[in-house]
C-alpha cells in the first residue's frame, strides 16, 4: 500500500508540467510523508524481521511531519510552469490580415467590374438599379466585415502592451486547474484503495464453539427442533410411486405443457420423462407435485452428438446447467428450458469445433491455416500462401425459421459463410454435420467445392476457344464433392500428350503430371496467379501452345528447315498479321523457296495455324533508335494455309503433317501471286472450291477470263474460249517449281484428235469429245504463273495448229507434245532405218523462246536437207502453222527424189565419184566425175497447172581439163575442181570400203593432142545426156535439153540418168586410156571397160554412208555458175568474200569439213539458231546442230 501510494504520487506529478526549480523538494517532502505514513500502516515503530518485532529509535509520525512542513516553509516555492506553445506574433498577424484584405478587395473590384448594367436610351433599366444596389451592398458588407477584424487586431495590440502580465495570469490558472486535478485523482485512489481492502479482513473466529463441536459433535446452545426422520420406502411403494408418477407426466405433457416442436421426442418411464432431440442433448425431467402447474424438475442431461462425452460430470459445468434449466423450467416451462439447452449445446460444439482448428493448425496443416475466434464464432482461412484474395469459412450459429406461420420465433444451427477469392459463397451445399462433428472433414469439402470450381471454369474457358470446344482435343474435369484429392483436370496438348492438373488440398498449389521441363514453368505461373479460376485457362493454354510449338520445332528440323531468329513483331503486328489470341509464333526458312516467302507457326487460343509470310528487306540501312522503335517490320502479309488431312485447329506435328504444310504453302503462294499479278493487269478472275478437290491439299481453282488483246496473254486468232482454269496439283520440292493443270477450251474442236496419235506425252491431254484440253504448268515458287502461262499458250496454239495442218494432209502423229511433234507419212522401209514401219518420221520441234527445227532419224533419205527445210519451217513472216505446212509438202515431195540420190551413190561405180550439192530443198546439183572428166546437172522444183509440182532436170555448163604436160599440171586441176583429200576423206558419197581414186600421172603429150581429147570427151559427154532427154519412164520423159519427172517418177528417172552418165563417163575416161597407148589397143581398152562396168552394174554395191545435207563431193567448177534455180525462182547467189571466186568460196567451206549430225536416238537434228546465213543465200559458212532430249550435239565448222 505505501508503494502503491508512492506510484500514485509519480503518475500524479507526471501528469502536469514540472518546473524548471523546486520539483525536486516537492518529490523530497512527499516521500518522507511515505514514508512516515508506511510506518503508521504497519503499526508501531517496530520493525519485523522474520516474524520479529524490534523496537528502534524511530522518529515518531509528527516529529517527521514536522520537520517536513518546517522543510517546505524554509524553502521558496516552486516556479510554475510558462506556457509558451501556440503563440503567434502580433506582427504576423498584421501581415497576413493586410494579404487577405488586398486579395479580397481585389476579386472583388473584378466582380463589380463583370456586373455591368444595360442602359436603353441613355436611360438605366430596373436591371440596372438592381445590378447597382447589388454593388453597394458588396461593397458595404466587405468594409464591415474587415473593418470588425481590424478592431479585433487593435485590442490585440493593446493586451500586447500587457503581455507579461497575462502570460502570467495564464500560468497561474493552468496551475490551478491541476492542482485540482491532483485532489479529484487523491480521493478517488483512496476510494478504490478502501475497496480493495474490504476483502483482505478476516472476520474474528470463534473458538470456543468451534472446540466444543469438535470434541463433541454437537453444540449445546444449537437449537434442536425434534423432527421425526420418516419411514424408508418399500420397493412396491417405490414402484407405485413411479406409476403414479408416469401417470401424472403422461397427463401433465399431453394435455397441460406446451412442448417445443423439437422435443416432441420423448418417453416416460421410471418416474422422468426424457426428451431426446436429435443430434444435440437428452433431457430428464419430472415432476413434485400432482398441480398441472406446478414446475418440472430436471434429473438428468446427455449430449448426443460426436465427439463428445456422454453424461456430463459433476462440476460448474452441471451445476450451472442444473440451476438454469430449473429455473426456465419454473419461469418459461419447456420451452425455455429448449432454448437454454439449445444454446449450450451451440456453444459446446463451437468450441469442439474451435479446438479442432487449432489441433489441426499445430499438425499437418500448419502454415497453411489460420483460426480467428470471432465472438461466439470462428473463421478459418485456408491456402494461407497463396497469392491474391483470401479464402475463409466461418462457422457460427445461424437462425432456422419453424414450419408454422404463427410461431415467429426461430431455432437456431451450426451453419457456415464461405468466402472464396474474398466474395461470399451464397450457393453453396456444405453442411456440417450435427451428429459428427469434424472440421478436417468440413475443410476438405469446401477446398473439394472449391477446387472444382477453379477447374470447372478453366474447363468452361478453355471450351471456349475452339481447340477444346470442336473435340480436336479433349479435357475431362473429375470431380469430388468431399475429397480435394480425388479432383483433377486431364487436358490433352497435343494428339499423344496428356497432362493432368492438380490441386494439393492443403497448400492449395497446382502440380501437373507428369513432370516434364514445359511443365516446371506453368505450374509457377499457376502458382503465381492471384485469381486461378479466370486466368489458369489462359497459362494452360500457353503450356498446350509451348508444347505444341516444341513439337513442330523438332520435326521442322528433321525437314531441314531453318529456323528464322531474328525477326521480332510488336503485338500490334501480330495481332494484324495473325489475329488476336495468338500466344507464341515461329518462322521457319524452306531452303529451296528462296528468301521471299517463309513459313509461319503460330499458337494460341483459336488453335495452331501455319502462314504464308512474305517477307520484306529494309530500302536501306536502319539506325539504333529505329530498329529500338520498331519503325520497320520485316513481315509484309501473312496467308493462312488450309488443309484437309490435317485438323486446322490443332496440327499434329508429324513429318507427313509438315510435307502436308509445306505443299499447302506452296498452293497458297502459288494462288496469291497468281491472284496479285492478275489484279496488277486487270483481268477479271474468279476462285471456286473445286467440284472433285485433291485429297490432301485444299486449293481453290482460279477462273481466269483474259482478253486476247491484254498482256501478256495476247493472242492474235480465238483459237480457244476466253475462260481458263488453273487447278494447283503440287509442289517439287527438290526444284521448288509448282505444279498447276491449266484447262481450257477450244473454240473449234478437232474431232477424233486421240486416233492422230499412239502416243501423246503427259504434259498435255485433249478431251476426245468436248474439245477440252490441259497441260501442267510448272513455276518457281513466288514467281507469277502469268507469263509462263501466256508462253504456254502460244505453244498450245501452235500445236493445236499443226495437229490440224497434219489432220488436214491425212498424216498422223507418232507423238504429240508441247515441244515437239512427230508426223508419220508415207515411204519406203530403208535398210538404214530400225523400225520396220512403212512410213518416215518426222520430229518437229519448237522449244520455248528459240525457232522451230526439224529432226529425222538415221537413214532417213531427207536427212540431206534438214537444214533447208529447218529453214522453210521457220519462213520469215510466215506464221508457224504456214511454214509446217509448207514443210509437209516438202517432205511429200522431195522424198522420191531424195530416195533416188541415195540410191545413186549407194549404186555408182567404184571409180566414179559423184557429188550431190543441195543448192535449196527444191535445188539439186549433180556432178560426176573420174580423172578430169566432169558431168553436171541441176534439178529444180517447178509447179505446172495441168501437172502439178514436178521436178526439172537439165545439163550444168561443165568442162573437161585437157591432160597437162607434167605431173603438176594434174595436181593443180585436181585442187581447181575442188578435189582436195580432205574434201574426199570427208565425204560420204563413197561406199566404205572403196578408196578415192587417186589422180593418175599421165604421159607427156602435146597440147594439141590433149585439147583435141578433150573435145572428144565432151562430144561423148554430151551425146549420152541428149539421148536421155529423147527417151521416156515411168513418171517422166524428156524434153529436149532437159528431163521432166512427176514426183512420184523422181527416183526411177534419177536411176535411169546415173546409169546412162555412168556409161559414158567410162566411155569418155577410155579415150584418154587409148590415146596413152595408141591406136591399136584403143579398142581392147574399150571393151575391157565395158566389161569391168557391166561387172559393176550386176554386181551388189556395198551401202554407202549418207552425206551431210546440204554438202557434195563436187569441184568448184560446179560452183563457177553461182546461181542454183528454185522452184519458182532464185533462191539466191553464191557471194564470194574478200576477192574469191565462188568456186574458191564453196570449195573453201567444203574444206572445213562439214557435215551432218547423228544422235543416240538415231534422229538428225540441226538447229537453226545455230546456222550460218540461210542456206537459201547460198553462203556456205559454218552450221551447228544442238541437240535437244538427250541427242547428242555436233558442231558443223
Amino acid at each position: 500500500m505505501p508503494g502503491l501510494l508512492k506510484r500514485s504520487h509519480d503518475r500524479i506529478d507526471g501528469e502536469g508540467p514540472e518546473p524548471s526549480t523546486g520539483g525536486d523538494k516537492k518529490r523530497q517532502v512527499l516521500d518522507s510523508m511515505n514514508g512516515d505514513m508506511q510506518n503508521q500502516v504497519n503499526g508501531n515503530n517496530n520493525r519485523t524481521q522474520n516474524g520479529i518485532t524490534s523496537h528502534t529509535d524511530i522518529p515518531t509520525p509528527d516529529a517527521g511531519l514536522s520537520r517536513a512542513l518546517d522543510a517546505a516553509a524554509s524553502s521558496p516555492p516552486p516556479e510554475l510552469f510558462h506556457i509558451t506553445a501556440n503563440y503567434v506574433s502580433l506582427s504576423t498577424l498584421v501581415e497576413r490580415l493586410a494579404q487577405e484584405t488586398f486579395i479580397e478587395l481585389e476579386q472583388l473590384i473584378n466582380d463589380l467590374a463583370e456586373m455591368q448594367s444595360h442602359q436603353v436610351n441613355g436611360y438605366g433599366s430596373s436591371e440596372s438599379v438592381q445590378i447597382a444596389i447589388r454593388k453597394k451592398e458588396r461593397l458595404f458588407n466587405f468594409a464591415g466585415d474587415y473593418r470588425a477584424k481590424f478592431i479585433k487586431v487593435l485590442v490585440l495590440s493593446q493586451w500586447s502592451r500587457q503581455s507579461e502580465a497575462v502570460s502570467k495570469v495564464i500560468d497561474i490558472n493552468s496551475w490551478i486547474v491541476q492542482q485540482k486535478e491532483l485532489y479529484r485523482n487523491a480521493t478517488a485512489w483512496m476510494g478504490e484503495l478502501k475497496r480493495l481492502l474490504s476483502a483482505s479482513k478476516l472476520p474474528a473466529p470463534d473458538l470456543r464453539t468451534a472446540l466444543e463441536v469438535l470434541s463433541t459433535g454437537k453444540a449445546e446452545w444449537y437449537s434442536d427442533l425434534g423432527f421425526i426422520p420418516p419411514e424408508p420406502y418399500t420397493p412396491k411403494q417405490m414402484l407405485k410411486g413411479l406409476r403414479t408418477v408416469n401417470t401424472l407426466l403422461t397427463i401433465r405433457l399431453n394435455i397441460h405443457e406446451d412442448i417445443p416442436p423439437e422435443m416432441m421426442d420423448f418417453s416416460i418411464a421410471s418416474g422422468r420423462a426424457t426428451f431426446r432431440v436429435k443430434d444435440e442433448f437428452e433431457l430428464d425431467l419430472s415432476i413434485a407435485d400432482e398441480d398441472p402447474a406446478s414446475q418440472l424438475f430436471f434429473i438428468d442431461f446427455r449430449f448426443s452428438f460426436k465427439p463428445c462425452m456422454t453424461n456430463v460430470p459433476e462440476g460448474p459445468l452441471r451445476a450451472h446447467i442444473e440451476y438454469t434449466a430449473n429455473e426456465t423450467l419454473r419461469t418459461k416451462s419447456l420451452v425455455g428450458c429448449y432454448e437454454f439447452l439449445h444454446e449450450v449445446v451451440m456453444t459446446h460444439k463451437l468450441n469442439i469445433m474451435r479446438n479442432q482448428a487449432y489441433d489441426m493448425a499445430r499438425s499437418r496443416w500448419s502454415e497453411n491455416i489460420k483460426v480467428e475466434p470471432v465472438r461466439r464464432s470462428f473463421v478459418v482461412q485456408y491456402w494461407t500462401n497463396r497469392p491474391g484474395p483470401k479464402s475463409w469459412i466461418e462457422i457460427g450459429t445461424r437462425k432456422r425459421r419453424r414450419k408454422t406461420a404463427d410461431d415467429s420465433k426461430s431455432a437456431g444451427y451450426l451453419g457456415l459463410r464461405w468466402h472464396r477469392h474474398g466474395k461470399e459463397v451464397l450457393d453453396h451445399e456444405i453442411e456440417i454435420d450435427p451428429s459428427r462433428l469434424s472440421l478436417e472433414t468440413i475443410l476438405k469439402e469446401v477446398i473439394a467445392s472449391h477446387t472444382n470450381f477453379i477447374f470447372r471454369n478453366i474447363k468452361h474457358k478453355l471450351k471456349g476457344g475452339p481447340v477444346y470446344c470442336k473435340g480436336h482435343l479433349s479435357i475431362k474435369h473429375r470431380a469430388h464433392p468431399r475429397e480435394p484429392a480425388e479432383c483433377s483436370l486431364k487436358m490433352q496438348l497435343s494428339q499423344l500428350l496428356l497432362a493432368t492438373i492438380i490441386i494439393e488440398p492443403i497448400s492449395g498449389s497446382f502440380a501437373i503430371s507428369p513432370a516434364a521441363g514445359a511443365h516446371s514453368w506453368t505450374e509457377r505461373e499457376l502458382n503465381r496467379l492471384r485469381d486461378p479460376a479466370n486466368d489458369a485457362a489462359l497459362r494452360l493454354s500457353q503450356l498446350r501452345s509451348n508444347v505444341s510449338m516444341d513439337q513442330a520445332m523438332l520435326r521442322a528440323r528433321l525437314r531441314r528447315w531453318q529456323l528464322v531468329p531474328t525477326i521480332s513483331l510488336n503485338q500490334e503486328t501480330i495481332r494484324k498479321l495473325f489475329g488476336d489470341r495468338v500466344q507464341r509464333f515461329k518462322f521457319f526458312r524452306i531452303p529451296s523457296w528462296g528468301k521471299d516467302w517463309i513459313l509461319a507457326f503460330t499458337c494460341g487460343q483459336n488453335g495452331d495455324h501455319w502462314w504464308a509470310a512474305e517477307q520484306q528487306e529494309p530500302l536501306r540501312k536502319l539506325s539504333i533508335t529505329e530498329l529500338a522503335a520498331e519503325a520497320f517490320q520485316p513481315i509484309r502479309r501473312a496467308l493462312p494455309v488450309k488443309m484437309k488431312t490435317v485438323p486446322p485447329i490443332v496440327f499434329d506435328a508429324s513429318y507427313a503433317s509438315l510435307a502436308m504444310v509445306e505443299r499447302s504453302a506452296a498452293a497458297v503462294v502459288s494462288q496469291y501471286v497468281d491472284v496479285r499479278e492478275l489484279t496488277r493487269l486487270r483481268l477479271e478472275y474468279e476462285q471456286r472450291e473445286p467440284k472433285k478437290p485433291l485429297p490432301k491439299i485444299k486449293a481453290a481453282d482460279l477462273f481466269i477470263h483474259y482478253d486476247r488483246n491484254t498482256t501478256p496473254l495476247r493472242s492474235s486468232e480465238p483459237w480457244c474460249n476466253d475462260i481458263i482454269r488453273s487447278q494447283y496439283v503440287g509442289l517439287s520440292r527438290t526444284q521448288a517449281m509448282t505444279t498447276s493443270i491449266i484447262t481450257a477450251r477450244l473454240r473449234h474442236r478437232i474431232p477424233n484428235i486421240q486416233e492422230m496419235s499412239s502416243r501423246t506425252d503427259s504434259a498435255i491431254a485433249f478431251h476426245p469429245h468436248n474439245g477440252d484440253f490441259a497441260f501442267r504448268l510448272r513455276t518457281a515458287l513466288g514467281t507469277p504463273s502469268t507469263v509462263e502461262l501466256a508462253a504456254r499458250f502460244a505453244r498450245v496454239s501452235l500445236l493445236v495448229n499443226l495437229i490440224r495442218v497434219t489432220k488436214r494432209r491425212g498424216l498422223k502423229c507418232s507423238q504429240i507434245s508441247l515441244e515437239n511433234i512427230s508426223v508419220l507419212y508415207p515411204g519406203p522401209v530403208s535398210p538404214l532405218l530400225r523400225s520396220t514401219s512403212n512410213h518416215l518420221t518426222a520430229s518437229i520441234h519448237f522449244p520455248p523462246d528459240k525457232s522451230m527445227w526439224v529432226s529425222f532419224q538415221t537413214g532417213n533419205p531427207q536427212i540431206r536437207i534438214l537444214d533447208f527445210l529447218t529453214t522453210a519451217l521457220n519462213t520469215p513472216g510466215a506464221k508457224g502453222y504456214e511454214g509446217y505446212d509448207h514443210l509437209l509438202v516438202l517432205l511429200e515431195k522431195t522424198l522420191p527424189l531424195l530416195r533416188g540420190l541415195d540410191a545413186m551413190e549407194r549404186t555408182r561405180s567404184p571409180n566414179v565419184e559423184i557429188r550431190i550439192m543441195p543448192r535449196s530443198a527444191t535445188c539439186y546439183r549433180v556432178r560426176y566425175s573420174l580423172s578430169n572428166i566432169c558431168l553436171g546437172y541441176e534439178i529444180r522444183m517447178r509447179e505446172k497447172a495441168e501437172d502439178g509440182v514436178v521436178w526439172f532436170a537439165d545439163m550444168t555448163n561443165e568442162r573437161i581439163t585437157p591432160l597437162s604436160t607434167s605431173s603438176s599440171s594434174t595436181t593443180e586441176s585436181a585442187s581447181a575442181v575442188g578435189d582436195s583429200k580432205s574434201n574426199k576423206a570427208s565425204s560420204n558419197s563413197k561406199a566404205p570400203n572403196a578408196k578415192p581414186s587417186e589422180p593418175k600421172s599421165k604421159p607427156d603429150i602435146t597440147p594439141d593432142r590433149a585439147k583435141d581429147l578433150a573435145s572428144r570427151q565432151s562430144t561423148l559427154l554430151q551425146r549420152a545426156w541428149f539421148s536421155l532427154t529423147d527417151e521416156r519412164g515411168d513418171g517422166w520423159n524428156g524434153l529436149g535439153g532437159g528431163i521432166l519427172a512427176q514426183v512420184h517418177g523422181a527416183e526411177a528417172c534419177l536411176l535411169r540418168m546415173h546409169e546412162a552418165i555412168c556409161e559414158a563417163i567410162v566411155e569418155a575416161e577410155a579415150l584418154a586410156v587409148d590415146e596413152d597407148k595408141g591406136k591399136d589397143d584403143k579398142m581392147g581398152t574399150s571393151a575391157a571397160t565395158s566389161t569391168a562396168t557391166s561387172k559393176s552394174k550386176s554386181a551388189p554395191s556395198a551401202p554407202a554412208a549418207v552425206p551431210a545435207p546440204g554438202m557434195t563431193a563436187g569441184g568448184g567448177q560446179a560452183l563457177a555458175k553461182g546461181s542454183a534455180q528454185g522452184s519458182g525462182g532464185k533462191q539466191g547467189q553464191v557471194q564470194a568474200k574478200g576477192g574469191q571466186s565462188q568456186a574458191q568460196a564453196q570449195a573453201q567451206a567444203q574444206a572445213q569439213g562439214m557435215g551432218r549430225g547423228q544422235m543416240p536416238g538415231g534422229n538428225m537434228q540441226r538447229q537453226p539458231s545455230q546456222m550460218g546465213q540461210s542456206h537459201g543465200q547460198g553462203q556456205a559458212k559454218g552450221m551447228g546442230v544442238k541437240g535437244k532430249q538427250g541427242h547428242e550435239v555436233i558442231n558443223i565448222d
